[in-house]
């Protein structure tokens, strides 16, 4: 499914902490997101990269709760959201929307000029995304089909571009 956003601007919950972590830090965030994003975005850019990775973490008393994950073009200004999930015990909170929002000003502020998402209907969460899509304010996702192909740990190399 494919959905085109816009860009606003959201304070974080109180007590949660948002904020940007390093490549370095995605082993620590691997229990929010599939195995091949936290390898994706645990590689270090290669000079000269147009493709620049943006990963928002959601902290509460020091520990990881949600995890936002996009990549944004630098030459083109398109982006993608990879990834958003909240901790099971902290969902229906308004973290996934605080998580949201602020990743998109973040892909805003550095020049963004659309950001689309991409996932799977058969995925467990996929309905409770595409509410907070739409609750947001982007489109209401268009079905898209797509075939793969092979293992579904390939899936970072069948979509790199």
């Amino acid at each position: 499914m494919r959905s085109h956003g816009r860009t606003d601007r959201s304070a974080a919950q109180d007590g949660i902490e948002l904020r940007l972590v390093d490549n370095h830090e995605m082993a620590q965030l691997g229990n929010l997101t599939f195995p091949a994003h936290v390898t994706a975005f645990s590689e270090a850019l290669s000079e000269g990269s147009q493709m620049r990775p943006f990963r928002l973490a959601a902290i509460d008393k020091g520990n990881p709760i949600g995890l936002a994950l996009a990549t944004m073009y630098m030459d083109s200004g398109q982006a993608e959201l990879r990834s958003l999930v909240v901790a099971k015990d902290h969902r229906n909170a308004g973290t996934g929307r605080s998580l949201l929002l602020e990743i998109e000003t973040r892909l805003r502020d550095a020049g963004c000029k659309d950001v689309s998402a991409r996932f799977s209907d058969r995925l467990p969460g996929a309905g409770s995304l595409a509410s907070l899509l739409v609750g947001t304010g982007w489109s209401a996702p268009e079905p898209e089909r797509i075939r793969i192909l092979g293992r579904v740990g390939k899936t970072s190399e069948v979509f790199r571009d």
